[in-house]
């Protein structure tokens, strides 16, 4: 149970798990649910249980799931074996405000293919290089050995890129042969997000076509409208055989925004506007 909600990335606990609660929380709702489905399962588990085996513990079900990470892990550092491998590092906010650093690593596994994997996620009391530091090399702890690591990876933060003190630099300290490459693929977002200010009518056509996005975004109306016309045009496009159905097709969508950093936010926005242009004409037209 505690593995299938860690795969499944939901929450173990609700907000009220007192047994006068409608609502427990997944982990106790899903034994309770269990429990009424099978009589052997409820002679074992939660009030007929014993005291020091109900896993109902906060403490508890976070032991297990670190050993299930840690399984994970080990699985991870099988597959580097004895080779070389890069690590990929950003740092961001979770959802309550805590500093966050993610550790990927990329090598080449022994079916020659190139893997990313997930690696940890550790929190941190601030985002310092040496801070930063400090956790990366945590990974150590998993017979990874520091003369293995051959890259290095981040944004262009300067607390990740610093020549001086960023963290590139105090790893390379330590070992000469940790290469560090700005993302290329951050690198190459940036570059076209800034160039695209830069050359009038593609920044004229960006500002006009975030104005709609937000036009029909910003109010529930507009967004109900949006929703309404698009069922209207894929039924009658269905009935003309202009469109084909079948699984997940001609599902429905929302305008998205443009992101600051991202080009391929931009990319999809223009996708989706093509995509539901009549739709989105209905909108305006209805307000007009």
């Amino acid at each position: 149970m505690v593995r299938w909600l860690a795969k499944q990335a939901c929450a173990f606990r609700g907000h009220d798990k007192s047994s006068s609660s409608s609502n427990c929380g997944n982990f106790l709702e899903m034994v309770n649910f269990l429990a009424t489905m099978n009589e052997d399962i409820s002679r074992v588990c939660l009030d007929n249980a014993p005291e020091n085996s109900k896993y109902t513990s906060i403490d508890i079900q976070k032991e297990i799931l670190k050993i299930l990470a840690d399984e994970v892990r080990k699985k991870i550092r099988e597959e580097i074996g004895s080779g070389k491998f890069c690590i990929l590092v950003d740092e961001a906010l979770d959802e309550s405000n805590q500093e966050q650093m993610t550790i990927i690593l990329r090598f080449v596994d022994y079916h020659g293919i190139i893997r990313e994997s997930f690696f940890d996620v550790v929190g941190v009391h601030d985002t310092t290089a040496l801070t930063l530091k400090e956790n990366k090399t945590s990974i150590l702890t998993y017979d990874l050995q520091i003369e293995n690591i051959i890259g290095q990876g981040y944004d262009g933060a300067s607390n990740m890129r610093g020549a001086w003190n960023g963290l590139q630099a105090l790893l390379l300290n330590e070992c000469p042969s940790i290469y560090y490459v700005h993302r290329f693929a951050h690198r190459l977002q940036l570059a076209l997000v800034v160039a695209s200010k830069d050359v009038h009518d593609v920044w004229l056509f960006f500002s006009k076509l975030n104005s709609v996005v937000n036009f029909v975004n910003v109010s529930s109306k507009h967004h109900f409208e949006l929703r309404s016309a698009r069922e209207d045009e894929i039924t009658d496009r269905l009935a003309s055989g202009q469109l084909e159905s079948g699984t997940r097709t001609n599902q429905m969508r929302s305008l998205t925004r443009l992101g600051a950093t991202r080009w391929s936010s931009h990319y999809f926005t223009v996708s989706r506007v093509i995509d539901m242009f009549d739709s989105t004409c209905k909108v305006f037209e209805n307000t007009m």
